[in-house]
């Protein structure tokens, strides 16, 4: 795995910002997430939630599973391999995230504000899963702030993505999948990132 360039002060920020690939960085946010299991017990309740159970496993167990995400002890859904994703974090600053307006989003926009960025859309989303699950193949259509809280995750992106799609084709989202196409790894840039890393 290749190191990831490590921004240390706003010109480095700033010179590296609209530049792939990926880079390191640290924002000093002040806040302590609840465990993640607490988070996983409220936040697959919710009817904006959208999980997968993944596996090996007979498809009528995935089936099984799906079904009973919601309801069965969060002590075993921690044990399945799922993926969950939220995009609509504000439905929680009262409750499981109270204090996350004011100690993260209130001072990420105010960081880029300082550098001089502006923006359209500043929206926090959630991503948890179990030890061994991946997300699917796909691109972001913005800059994003990735800031790994509990357990590890390795980021895998490209050095050059233009050379592997199009603007064109990723305004139109045509890159998701379950895996990527097949690609020399020397183009990947991958970072492993444990509790506290941001990038």
């Amino acid at each position: 795995m290749q190191p990831s360039v490590s921004v240390t002060d706003p010109d480095d920020f700033n010179s590296h910002w609209r530049q792939p690939p990926n880079f390191r960085m640290q924002v000093p946010f002040d806040y302590l997430f609840l465990p993640a299991i607490d988070i996983l017990d409220h936040v697959r309740r919710d009817e904006e939630v959208r999980f997968t159970v993944l596996g090996e496993d007979d498809w009528a167990v995935r089936m099984e599973r799906t079904a009973a995400f919601r309801t069965a002890p969060v002590e075993e859904i921690a044990t399945w391999p799922f993926r969950l994703v939220h995009f609509n974090l504000a439905r929680f600053y009262g409750e499981i995230l109270a204090g996350f307006q004011d100690e993260v989003m209130v001072p990420w926009r105010t960081h880029l504000s300082s550098q001089g960025f502006t923006w359209q859309r500043c929206a926090p989303i959630l991503f948890l899963s179990t030890e061994g699950a991946a997300s699917t193949y796909h691109n972001d259509n913005s800059h994003g702030l990735v800031w790994q809280v509990q357990g590890v995750k390795t980021f895998h992106s490209y050095h050059n993505p233009d050379k592997h799609l199009s603007p064109e084709a990723a305004v139109l989202g045509e890159t998701t999948a379950e895996d990527p196409p097949p690609h020399d790894e020397a183009q990947r840039q991958s970072v492993t990132m444990q509790p506290g890393d941001q990038l």
